[in-house]
C-alpha cells in the first residue's frame, strides 16, 4: 500500500565567490535521508533558484529513491519549479514569465509528469497559452486557485491535449474579465465536468472551440 511522504528540502550549500554553482549539490531532507540531483538545469545560479523555492516540498508517493531530477523557472526570473522522480512537479510562488509560446514548460518531460502542484501565489502574467498542453500522462493539477489571472488575455490551448486529466478544481474564482482568446482551452482533454461559475467571457473573441473531443 502506497503512503505519501513529504520531505522539505533544506539548503546545505555554500556560495563561493558569488559565482554560479557548478558542482553537483546535495540537499538534506528532514530526518536522515539525503538526496542529490546532478542533472539539475541551471537557468539561474542554483543557490538563488533553491532559495526562492519557498521552500518547495518534495512530494513523493514512495517511489524508489525519490529525488529531484530537474529544476528551472517559468521564464526568466519566473516562479521556480522542481520535478521529482515520482513524476510530480512542484511550482513555488512567483511570476509566470514565459514568452507565450505554444509549448508547455514541461513539454520535454511529458512522458514523466503525472502531477503538478502550485504551492504559492502565481502572477499568471498576460498569457497562459499552452501551459499544460500535450502533457499526456498528467492526471492531477493541484493549487490552481493560486493563479492570479487578473491580467491574462490569452488562455488558448491551456489544457489542450491533457487526455488523462479527468477533473479540475480551483478555476471558478479566476478573473477572466481581460481574456480575449480561449480557443481550444480544454480541447482533447479527459475532463468529465467543469465548474466555471463566475467566469466573465464578455471580452472573448475566440471561444467557440473552447472544448472539443
Amino acid at each position: 500500500m502506497k503512503r505519501k511522504i513529504k520531505c522539505v528540502a533544506v539548503l546545505v550549500l555554500a556560495i563561493m565567490l558569488m559565482q554560479p554553482i557548478r558542482t553537483s549539490p546535495t540537499v538534506a531532507l528532514e530526518g536522515t535521508v539525503e538526496i542529490s540531483y546532478p542533472n539539475m538545469q541551471q537557468e539561474l545560479p542554483l543557490i538563488e533558484l533553491l532559495n526562492r523555492a519557498s521552500p518547495l516540498v518534495l512530494d513523493c508517493d514512495l517511489c524508489e529513491n525519490c529525488h529531484i531530477t530537474t529544476a528551472s523557472t517559468l521564464g526568466a526570473s519566473g516562479a521556480p519549479w522542481m520535478l521529482n522522480s515520482c513524476g510530480t512537479v512542484m511550482v513555488g510562488e512567483g511570476i509566470n514569465n514565459r514568452d507565450g509560446g505554444w509549448f508547455s514548460p514541461w513539454a520535454s518531460y511529458s512522458e514523466y509528469v503525472h502531477r503538478i502542484t502550485f504551492t504559492g501565489l502565481i502572477d499568471a502574467g498576460t498569457s497562459v497559452r499552452g501551459l499544460f498542453s500535450e502533457l499526456h500522462q498528467l492526471t492531477h493539477i493541484e493549487g490552481l486557485h493560486h493563479l492570479n489571472t487578473d491580467n491574462v488575455v490569452d488562455m488558448s490551448f491551456m489544457f489542450g491535449g491533457t487526455i488523462n486529466l479527468s477533473s479540475l478544481t480551483g478555476l471558478n474564482n479566476w478573473n477572466t474579465g481581460s481574456v480575449t482568446n480561449m480557443n481550444g482551452m480544454f480541447s482533447n482533454t479527459g475532463l468529465i465536468s467543469l465548474n466555471l461559475t463566475g467566469w466573465d467571457t464578455s471580452q472573448v473573441a475566440r471561444k467557440f472551440v473552447i472544448m472539443r473531443g
